[in-house]
């Protein structure tokens, strides 16, 4: 399986501060939304995409490289609403510049990365390629400073060579048959 990473540009992330911590709040993946152009095709996540990742261990990251919370320890919660994939994290004390950054309106976006455990792939009569995230393995979810899914139309998406490949596969005519 290879890894992906799709980014939103998502208002409603934020930092709430408290006396004794500091949380981001935010959605990683928001459902039923077409995403812009990611490579020759467009993606929509269904509802229940992520129910089987919700209780295994995911990290929080600042940029997919910054760790700042996790599933395990508790600093990380996720939950599943008609919206989308949200996250809680509560950072670390050493992540207050990011949690700045948020409250600044420098950072506006979060991301996700995951492995495809199902999809659905289909041609729409204009041409275009659809891809339907249906079943995901999540690995990390967290702000990001440049997101590129729902609202954006370039940078931070990562996609797999297997997609690209089926890209490829829907895209082109279909062979000649050989004479023997």
């Amino acid at each position: 399986m290879t890894l992906e990473q799709r980014s939103i540009a998502e208002p409603e992330l934020r930092a709430v501060k408290s006396e004794d911590k500091q949380t981001i709040v935010g959605y990683a993946a928001v459902y039923n939304s077409l995403s812009e152009d990611l490579g020759g095709f467009r993606e929509i996540i269904r509802p229940g995409a992520f129910a089987d990742a919700m209780s295994g261990d995911v990290m929080a990251r600042y940029n997919h490289e910054r760790l700042i919370g996790r599933t395990v320890s508790g600093t990380l919660r996720l939950s599943e609403d008609s919206k989308g994939l949200r996250y809680e994290v509560d950072p670390p004390k050493t992540a207050a510049d990011v949690v700045e950054s948020i409250e600044r309106g420098d950072v506006r976006g979060s991301s996700f990365a995951f492995h495809t455990i199902e999809d659905e792939w289909r041609k729409e009569p204009n041409g275009e390629i659809v891809r339907e995230l249906i079943k995901l393995r999540l690995v990390d979810v967290g702000p990001v400073d440049n997101p590129a899914y729902s609202g954006t139309a370039q940078g931070g998406a990562r996609v797999s060579l297997r997609a690209l490949d089926k890209v490829k596969e829907l895209t082109q005519p279909p062979a000649e048959p050989q004479e023997p």
